[in-house]
């Protein structure tokens, strides 16, 4: 999981990732395109890829996983935070000296890429792997509390196509009502 940070982060500057930022400026936020036709940009660190799920979480695993890519955002927004200080530093060592200023704005460039890579495995890595532990350990769960879970997402799944699903589906509640009703949360077709 991503270690709890909360960076103090420089106001954002209007850039895309695809516009040269102001090198002058060791605080500079590089920003992506939201992706959402709308122009609007976000801080690159803190960018989420969003999927919409159109049913509940009954694992709970979503939110998991959701929590650890915004540590894995907020982490990298430290990191480059401190990017930034060394940048600042850097160029007051410098003086008027162009050529050192120079290596200063490339590695706080090189520094931001590094924070970036650490980003996207926390979040393509760590925060997957956490998400599979956490659906590992509610499908044991839901073995053990519903022994009759795949009979129960069968009967289900057939009640939603019946005519009358009313009908079918109390149908369900009877034919496994020794069952949790825990269990009709766990065991339908949707439920993850």
């Amino acid at each position: 999981m991503a270690p709890e940070l909360t960076p103090s982060l420089p106001p954002p500057l209007e850039l895309t990732a695809e516009a040269d930022p102001d090198l002058e400026d060791c605080d500079y936020l590089v920003r992506v395109d939201t992706g959402w036709g709308d122009g609007d940009t976000v801080y690159d660190c803190l960018w989420e890829d969003v999927e919409q799920a159109c049913t509940p979480s009954t694992s709970g695993c979503d939110d998991t996983e959701e929590t650890c890519i915004s540590g894995c955002g907020m982490t990298c927004a430290g990191c480059d935070g401190v990017c930034a200080d060394d940048c600042g530093g850097c160029k007051v060592r410098c003086g008027e000296d162009d050529a050192c200023l120079a290596k200063c704005v490339l590695a706080r460039d090189a520094c931001h890429d590094e924070c970036m890579g650490s980003k996207n495995t926390c979040t393509d890595e760590d925060c997957v792997a956490e998400a599979g532990v956490c659906y590992d350990e509610y499908s044991e769960y839901v073995a053990e509390l519903c022994p009759s879970c795949d009979e129960i997402k069968e009967c289900l799944s057939e009640a939603v196509g019946a005519d009358d699903f009313e009908k079918a589906n109390a149908a369900c509640h009877e034919k496994f009502e020794a069952e949790p009703d825990e269990c009709f949360d766990h065991c339908n077709m949707y439920s993850y």
